[in-house]
């Protein structure tokens, strides 16, 4: 029987847990909540998830001597579901575990009794959207009515545990499952058409919630307020494909401005080229909800990759995010942002990044904040998820 796509329940599984930030995967599920019958966002397993029915430490087992998943997921009004997939066993108070690549026997367990009770309960069809390969361990043998492969990156970046030719071999098994190919840029969709031997693959690129920045919704930053302008700030996970080496030129290029960095710094990531600088401001990771209040709080915003396979493939939420409050962007050379060029300054190298900065900074045409507003608009994530429902449907 063919199930009309707007009456499956998703289930989007994850490569991190709910409340990290607000990303591809929670544009999707929110949507898919929004104009299907339920959007679920999956948890990649972990210790510890505010949306456990138990709250506090997750296990797989609750301490009993037998795995015990909830009853159903939980529910974040207005947004959509989530299910806290668990890492670790616990007995006698004590909790042990290791990765998920070695606990993967006893998770997959856990999902299954889950999906066996949620079939049991006649809640409907139900489709996954995969966004890492490493989620086929952990999915074997559970069935879906479809399933649909997002490839959202790099093999490199999603692998966790897993080295390059085991993480490939993954991606081949979720290949095969799915029924539906999707990348989220056209160098990333290429590769997976390679991948698939040709298969049918489309470009679903990233978008925006507009209603994350809605005007009324948006409040001054304490920690903005007291900066100088002009403010120049990045707002991202800090890795070592994050350009700090530009960041830090153009701090001490301009000593008078201030430039900002949001966000998690990983092990990763180069900080030096920033030390000693006291016009960089490093404000750490800040709740999802405040992203939106942070970013208006800027005079220009920044997307800097250093060169490299991440560049390459890159169209990053982030991009939309900026430009649905008209913000001037200034970006690296990711060929994928060419088409819109009128629309923020991507820079070939460190002359023309400086240059672009001073134009940015210059910047009080509000036409073109209207018109990236307006672009922002016709790139939201219920037009990504119309584009799902159309391949769904054939």
């Amino acid at each position: 029987m063919i199930v009309p796509s707007r009456e499956y329940r998703y289930f989007v599984f994850a490569p991190m847990r709910y409340d990290t930030m607000h990303a591809r995967k929670h544009g999707f599920a929110h949507a898919l909540d929004e104009l299907a019958a339920r959007g679920i966002y999956v948890e990649f397993p972990g210790s510890r998830s505010p949306y456990h029915p138990g709250r506090g430490v997750v296990t797989l087992n609750s301490g009993h001597f037998g795995l015990y998943p909830p009853d159903d997921v939980h529910s974040i009004p207005n947004r959509c579901g989530v299910l806290a997939v668990p890492r670790k066993l616990s007995l006698l108070g004590l909790r042990f575990g290791q990765n998920e690549k070695r606990m993967a026997p006893l998770i997959r367990a856990w999902l299954s009794r889950f999906f066996e009770h949620d079939a049991a309960q006649s809640r409907g069809p139900r489709a996954a959207l995969v966004t890492t390969a490493r989620w086929a361990p952990l999915l074997r043998d559970i069935p879906f009515d479809a399933m649909i492969y997002d490839k959202t990156d790099i093999g490199n970046t999603l692998r966790g545990h897993y080295s390059l030719e085991e993480y490939a071999d993954l991606e081949q098994e979720i290949i095969g499952r799915s029924q539906v190919l999707i990348g989220a840029s056209g160098p990333l969709a290429d590769e997976l058409k390679s991948l698939s031997g040709g298969g049918e693959v489309t470009v679903i690129p990233n978008g925006v919630d507009l209603a994350r920045f809605e005007e009324d919704r948006l409040h001054p930053v304490a920690e903005l307020e007291t900066l100088p302008r002009p403010r120049l700030g990045i707002v991202a996970t800090i890795t070592d494909w994050i350009d700090t080496d530009w960041l830090g030129e153009a701090a001490r290029r301009y000593p008078r401005w201030s430039f900002v960095v949001v966000g998690p710094v990983t092990k990763t990531a180069d900080m030096s080229p920033l030390d000693g600088l006291p016009n960089v401001h490093l404000l750490g990771k800040k709740p999802p909800e405040e992203v939106p209040s942070i970013i208006s709080g800027l005079d220009v915003c920044l997307h800097l990759l250093r060169e490299g396979p991440v560049r390459d493939v890159n169209r990053s939420t982030k991009v939309w995010e900026y430009l649905a409050l008209g913000k001037p962007l200034v970006c690296s050379w990711i060929p994928d942002l060419e088409d819109y060029d009128p629309l923020l300054y991507r820079c070939r190298d460190l002359p023309h990044f400086f240059e672009n900065l001073e134009a940015a900074v210059r910047e009080k045409d509000p036409d073109r904040v209207q018109e990236r507003r307006r672009e922002a608009a016709q790139n939201t994530w219920a037009s990504r998820v119309k584009v799902l429902f159309d391949l769904l449907d054939g």
